[in-house]
């Protein structure tokens, strides 16, 4: 039997597993505003380096975040 699970566990390509999409709304923005957005959120008075990560444009133009 363990043979078997070896050969199955060798055998198993990861290249050709589905990729899954990233939701930004989903999985990336809650990322940052457990961890990120209070040096580098909405709020001018408390934002760091004028590094804004709330507003998906400003953090895509700012090259904080690569798409894709």
């Amino acid at each position: 039997m363990s043979l078997i699970l070896l050969l199955a566990l060798f055998s198993a390509d990861p290249q050709n597993a589905p990729v899954a999409r990233i939701s930004f709304n989903h999985q990336i923005r809650p990322l940052l505003s457990d961890r990120c957005y209070t040096c580098h959120g909405p709020d001018e008075r408390t934002r760091k380096g004028g590094l804004r990560l709330d507003d998906r444009e400003s953090a895509i133009k700012s090259g904080a975040i690569v798409p894709g």
